[in-house]
């Protein structure tokens, strides 16, 4: 930084930081995030540590992202140059993981719906033939177990409400491996 009116005098390794904020509107701002700007105004000068961050707001985000914002810029302030080169390749791999985490989320779920419908399409064939033929022996529930596919086992529920004996129900699951 250099003083205009003295350009001999200067000072080294002075860092100056803007941060414009949205003009602040008291008369539309409940009084707990009044509060917590007045706070953070009044405080600028002091360095913040994340549990006083945290401590602003009770331990929750920030209602207004503006306040949030600002907070985090006050607390990286404090930051020494590795710590902030460590801080932006945690969020870097956070926002390179985000979308690869919530496609398998979406896989899995639909893999485990399709487990459940099948589930389900196994459980009532199981009670259609049992309603009609009587106990059924353990190696049908074994055989059945072994079926997949939603498109299989719905031709197999329309075989066990149609079929005229355990048997044909059999042979049926047996041809459709």
């Amino acid at each position: 930084m250099i003083n205009v009116q003295q350009p001999e005098r200067t000072i080294d390794g002075l860092q100056l930081v803007f941060i414009e904020l949205p003009k602040f509107r008291a008369e539309t701002v409940e009084p707990r995030l009044r509060r917590a700007w007045l706070r953070f105004l009044t405080t600028t000068g002091d360095a913040y540590t994340p549990e006083e961050v945290t401590e602003l707001h009770d331990g929750r985000p920030p209602e207004a992202p503006e306040i949030g914002d600002a907070l985090d810029l006050a607390r990286e302030s404090g930051f020494s140059l590795g710590e902030l080169e460590a801080h932006d390749r945690y969020w870097d791999a956070v926002r390179v993981e985000r979308p690869l985490m919530s496609g398998k989320y979406a896989e899995g779920l639909e893999k485990g719906l399709e487990k459940g419908i099948e589930k389900g399409q196994r459980g009532a064939i199981h009670m259609v033939l049992e309603a009609r033929f009587g106990t059924l022996p353990d190696d049908f529930i074994g055989e059945l177990g072994r079926a997949s596919g939603t498109d299989r086992l719905s031709s197999l529920q329309r075989t066990a409400a149609l079929c005229a004996s355990l048997d044909e129900f059999m042979a049926a699951l047996r041809s459709s491996v």
